[in-house]
């Protein structure tokens, strides 16, 4: 594919202190004459992960926003919800506009005591940006799940033990929050001998419902040719 230009359209990617703004080109197959976006899925999926890592920004339908606000909330709990995220954004892009405003209105002062312009020709300074809903902070937050969630399974089912634990737990499910919360009232993880968590399940009550679990973790541990592990519960 070849270049075809510049896009015409320009995607305002939302920051952490402010907005920017992202332009591409078009590629055009000399085959077919099709015309495709650079920064379109179908050619990110065949980059490898150092450059695919150069292009750090999730592209929705309208708005687009930069991998360091969806990082923030990777780590969901009750202390950083996506309400309470926006929130935060809402206060850093307040203060980054007033100090911007500052700025220029600092900037037409010293110009209108110079007498090169009139007061009348200084226009105000332009109106803050909004900040999208929470909704669309979810979504966007959905849409990082599922562009790394090979390498997520990836990382959960390469982990193993000799010694694997089971144990159930309320404090978990305390911590659940949105229409999730209170439909689980008991957690069941299996870790092994270093620390690190094999599987989690939520169940309505103890002990119920874990015998698919268990038939997944036999085939999972005999398909390594070693039939020798101890459980403890």
């Amino acid at each position: 594919m070849v270049s075809a230009g510049p896009y015409e359209h320009v995607r305002e990617v939302l920051g952490l202190t402010g907005y920017y703004y992202c332009v591409t080109e078009e590629l055009q197959c000399k085959g077919c004459q099709k015309r495709l976006l650079s920064w379109s899925q179908a050619h990110l999926d065949q980059l490898d992960a150092y450059h695919r890592q150069l292009f750090p920004v999730l592209l929705t339908y309208k708005y687009a926003c930069d991998i360091t606000v969806v990082t923030l909330m990777r780590t969901r709990g009750l202390s950083n919800s996506a309400a309470q995220l926006r929130g935060k954004l809402v206060e850093e892009h307040s203060q980054e506009w007033m100090r911007k405003a500052g700025h220029y209105l600092g900037d037409c002062e010293s110009i209108f005591n110079s007498k090169l312009v009139s007061r009348q020709s200084i226009c105000e300074p332009p109106a803050q940006p909004e900040v999208p809903s929470a909704f669309w902070l979810r979504s966007v937050y959905c849409n990082d799940i599922m562009a790394r969630v090979d390498a997520v399974k990836a990382a959960i089912t390469s982990t193993f033990g000799r010694i694997l634990k089971i144990d159930s737990t309320k404090k978990v499910t305390k911590k659940l929050t949105g229409q999730t919360r209170g439909n689980a009232t008991w957690a069941t993880n299996v870790g092994n001998e270093k620390g690190q968590v094999l599987m989690c399940v939520m169940t309505c009550a103890k002990g119920i419902g874990l015998g698919p679990m268990i038939a997944g973790l036999v085939d999972r541990m005999t398909g390594l040719g070693n039939r020798r592990h101890r459980w403890y519960i």
